[in-house]
């Protein structure tokens, strides 16, 4: 306590130390003298009285619920409005530009879906309706007519086809009887050149397959011919230098041992085996090869006979069978050539005569659409004619009058007045503490000081301003007390703040409960509860004191009563000097500073989350504390500044 001072400069609160002080010296000056009791230790009873009775001030930790909010402004809106605007047509046409004929509601009417609001005057679009309509019936008369000889156009053309193409295919019939009554004759002879193109086909076949394996065969006999040559030349080689002594040429590669020339005999008598073997299976093969050989040639020899008999038959003038073929084939040609021709411009005929039907079709169609779609266009424009309410509400505004051209603007207002919402802006600061599901104090001046419950509803996700904006945000908290909590306050705190890049989001809040006394455009006042804790150990903010270091605490002070007999002693402790204490009481207490960790704060109080502060406590509080002399609250003060001892 008495370093706390030090360290402050702030006026000692524990007075009575001084004051003893003070007493002694009083006492050292007057003694010996007559006056002494009369002079110094009257006054320094009374001081060390007044001492003794000192008290510093404190307040009571308490359990109660404590709630963090943050206050906004908002203003009440309808949670459902219309505009009633007479539409556009489907195709692009405005509504606007015609009179208002007739105003159906005035304002504070209660309407229902679909009650009609007020209509436009139509006369001019009605006219163009019926004159459309008639030119659509003439125009759907005459393209009947049109149609009709189009089609039997085309049906008599492709009668003419039909008939065309069955002539010719009976033309072309008659040609291939005759043409097949020239070739009977001439079978016989392509019958005979088919049979033999077959069997020599079949011979030729048989050659080649037993030629192949001939061909195989006689490689190998070549192939093992080849081995046995260089096996029995190796053999000799080896066998003349099996003696070094016959070395000559000085190649020591060429040298050999018995082992070597024993490897090489062996190796020719297998190459010489190979040999004989390849030659016995070649020739079996070669006995085959030719006998296919004979029977190939002969079958190629009937063949060579059978075509020139059938190449007589066909192209030989002076032979009758052939003769007769050609001509035969020519007239079928003829035949088919002029088939073509005629068939062809009779599917011209009939391709031209759909053409012109479609054609008839397409441009009588066209013409039938253009009036059609003024006709639609029309009938949609009369059907906005007339506008109806979209919801069940109440008539806010109506913006039109009987006669006035109607301009497309708001004409008739609806607004749900039994749901509303309640719209603010919330600075950049604390909208991320704020979220759909947030309860919300309400507070108007229609409903008095008992603030309605409300819920956010929804929160923007981008900003609703970005450019330099001077705004006014109002911070407030509240604190619900328990049934224990001996008081519980409320307090706000304006500030308006230009900020170069400031932004704001907006929110929406709906009451949980509907009210009467609640109407549209409404100022409300927002306190956004952003935590609650319940039973929470409170005290005073004004108790909580910063350590210098980072931290904080609090002063406990403790109370207890001392009789007579211990009143010297008890004053002893708190002054630090010995002080007499009249009337044999006395009060004493102890300070202790106790580190805390704070949580939820409101206007008033905060919670202490550590520090092992519990309900009852007294909590010394400075700001009640400062200024006060010992045992009265209107005392001289006796020190000001540091504190020396």
């Amino acid at each position: 306590m008495k370093n706390r001072e030090k360290l402050t400069g702030k006026k000692h609160r524990n007075k009575k130390k001084i004051i003893v002080t003070i007493i002694i010296l009083a006492a050292a000056a007057a003694a010996g003298t007559g006056i002494w009791y009369v002079k110094v230790k009257k006054p320094a009873m009374e001081a060390a009285q007044e001492a003794a009775a000192y008290v510093p001030a404190t307040q009571t930790a308490a359990k109660q619920d404590i709630e963090s909010t943050y206050q906004a402004s908002g203003k009440f809106y309808s949670m459902q409005e219309s505009i009633a605007n007479a539409q556009q047509t489907a195709s692009g046409d405005s509504t606007s530009g015609y009179p208002v004929k007739k105003i159906y509601v005035k304002v504070g009417d209660q309407v229902k879906k679909g009650d009609p609001l007020y209509s436009l005057d139509m006369s001019s679009v009605q006219s163009d309706l019926s004159a459309n309509e008639k030119k659509l019936s003439l125009q759907e008369q005459a393209n009947a007519i049109a149609q009709g000889t189009a089609n039997r156009a085309v049906t008599e053309a492709q009668q003419a086809q039909t008939q065309q193409e069955q002539d010719a295919a009976r033309k072309q019939n008659n040609a291939a009887e005759d043409t097949n009554l020239a070739i009977v004759d001439q079978l016989g002879t392509q019958v005979d050149e088919a049979k033999a193109q077959q069997d020599y086909d079949a011979a030729k076949a048989e050659f080649d397959a037993i030629d192949a394996e001939y061909q195989k065969k006689k490689k190998a006999v070549d192939d093992a011919k080849a081995a046995a040559d260089l096996a029995t030349a190796n053999e000799t080689k080896v066998e003349a230098y099996t003696d070094t002594s016959a070395n000559t040429d000085g190649d020591p590669n060429t040298y050999a041992d018995t082992s070597q020339l024993t490897a090489a005999k062996e190796a020719s008598a297998d190459a010489a085996y190979a040999y004989q073997q390849a030659v016995a299976a070649m020739g079996d093969i070669e006995t085959k090869r030719t006998d296919a050989q004979t029977k190939m040639n002969d079958a190629k020899a009937v063949l060579d006979s059978a075509q020139s008999a059938r190449k007589a038959a066909d192209g030989a003038e002076d032979y009758s069978v052939g003769k007769d073929v050609i001509t035969a084939n020519r007239t079928q040609a003829d035949v088919a050539s002029q088939n073509e021709t005629d068939n062809r411009t009779a599917a011209e005929t009939t391709a031209k005569a759909k053409d012109d039907a479609a054609t008839a079709a397409v441009s009588g169609q066209q013409a039938l659409v253009d009036t059609q779609t003024a006709i639609e266009k029309a009938k949609e424009t009369l059907e906005n004619g007339t506008v109806y309410a979209g919801m069940d509400g109440t008539v806010t505004a109506i913006n039109v009058t009987a006669g006035q051209t109607y301009s497309g603007t708001s004409a008739v207002v609806l607004n749900n007045l039994d749901s509303l919402k309640i719209v603010a802006e919330i600075d950049e600061g604390h909208i991320a503490d704020i979220s759909v599901g947030s309860k919300v104090y309400i507070t108007t001046a229609s409903t008095g000081d008992n603030p309605l419950l409300g819920t956010v509803i929804y929160t923007a996700a981008t900003p609703t301003t970005d450019n330099t904006s001077t705004t006014s945000q109002t911070s407030t908290s509240g604190t619900t007390a328990s049934a224990t909590s001996a008081a519980s306050s409320s307090s706000s705190s304006t500030s308006s703040t230009s900020s170069k890049n400031k932004v704001t989001y907006r929110v929406e809040v709906t009451p949980d409960e509907p009210s009467d006394r609640l109407r549209i455009g409404m100022n409300a006042t927002l306190q956004f509860i952003l935590g609650t804790s319940k039973d929470a150990i409170v005290v005073p903010t004004t108790c909580i004191q910063d350590d210098g270091n980072g931290g904080k605490y609090v002063t406990v002070v403790t109370f207890g009563d001392t009789t007579s007999d211990g009143a010297e002693e008890a004053a002893t402790d708190m002054t630090g000097a010995d002080a007499a204490v009249p009337d044999g009481s006395s009060s004493s207490y102890s300070e202790e500073m106790v580190p805390v960790t704070t949580g939820l704060s409101d206007d008033y109080y905060t919670e202490i989350t550590s520090g092992n502060i519990t309900e009852g406590m007294q909590i010394e509080d400075p700001t009640l504390s400062s200024g006060m002399d010992a045992g009265t609250t209107g005392g001289t003060d006796l020190l000001e500044g540091v504190y020396a001892d």
